[in-house]
């Protein structure tokens, strides 16, 4: 008999000249956040904060179809209580502070879909390299739900009148596209 393969890690951080290289590894779900991959993710950055062979953090998703698409909604039912299901979030809200402190210059490389969570993580980021395929998303509104987590960076990133509008509008924002018209929100 085989032995069972282990599951890949969902985070993994690799450091070579100076460069820790961070990367949300759950492509099948195009790198959802789910509570582990939130854990993992808040702890390597504390790690890295400290360590000087760290001098920058490059942050990416495996895969070629997302950055990271958000919150895993697979499981969004069995939270349980509203306090259990708000501390579930709480590890995103708790990665975007840290970001926002720390001396180690934070570098998003963004492929494919970066929604919800995962258009955060981009905003919460020093700079942002985008590849001509990123999407970046707050679909959350769709749904009835104000994505509270992630205005703050998205705010501070864009500004407040074209943040305001991603956050209101849902609509997605490529990133070739250099203005946002009215008319292509539906706002006219």
């Amino acid at each position: 008999m085989s032995e069972p393969v282990p599951p890949a890690p969902v985070l993994q951080v690799e450091i070579a000249e100076g460069v820790a290289r961070v990367t949300l590894n759950r492509p099948e779900v195009r790198n959802a956040l789910n509570a582990a991959l939130l854990d993992e993710l808040e702890s390597a950055l504390r790690r890295l904060e400290d360590d000087p062979a760290a001098r920058v953090i490059v942050l990416r998703g495996a895969g070629d179809r997302a950055f990271c698409a958000g919150a895993d909604l697979k499981h969004v039912g069995d939270r349980g209580t509203t306090l259990q299901a708000r501390e579930s979030f709480g590890g995103l809200a708790r990665i975007l502070e840290a970001m926002a402190r720390m001396r180690t210059p934070v570098i998003a490389r963004v492929h494919g879909y970066a929604l919800a969570g995962g258009c955060g993580l981009a905003a919460g980021s020093d700079i942002v390299i985008a590849a001509d395929d990123a999407v970046f998303g707050l679909p959350e509104i769709k749904v009835g739900l104000l994505p509270l987590i992630v205005m703050a960076p998205i705010l501070r990133a864009v500004g407040r009148k074209r943040g305001m509008l991603m956050i209101l509008s849902g609509a997605p924002v490529s990133a070739g596209r250099t203005r946002m018209r009215e008319k292509e929100f539906h706002l006219s």
